[in-house]
């Protein structure tokens, strides 16, 4: 998703703005990992001790939300190039340290090191 605006902000052929993309990427996103048998579930039963990361990556994704929903009211988007980019940064970050705690549940509490 973050790279979805990052193809905008750098001008790679995207000449209108991707809300409706990034809408619905990010939609699948939390249906995938927050749904019944999604990567929070998994995690929180699979290791305990993880729960709060989980539930901060859930408050992050409420944050998330609010912020792709603050990119509906701008009438040019190209008028909060730097605000768009913090929010790639976001995104990117939230989705890395999801993948951290996948990577510390296998490693740890599954027995893969």
């Amino acid at each position: 998703m973050g790279r979805l605006l990052r193809g905008w902000l750098d001008g790679d052929g995207l000449k209108a703005f991707p809300l409706d993309e990034l809408r619905s990427s990010w939609e699948k996103h939390r249906s995938q990992v927050e749904g019944p048998g999604g990567l929070f579930e998994m995690l929180e039963e699979g290791a305990p001790r993880l729960s709060g990361e989980v539930a901060r990556l859930r408050e992050q994704h409420l944050e998330l939300e609010e912020d792709i929903g603050v990119l509906e009211e701008f009438h040019d988007p190209a008028d909060h190039r730097g605000w768009i980019s913090r929010l790639a940064d976001a995104i990117d970050g939230h989705c890395a340290r999801s993948a951290e705690l996948v990577y510390d549940a296998f490693d740890q509490d599954i027995g893969g090191g």
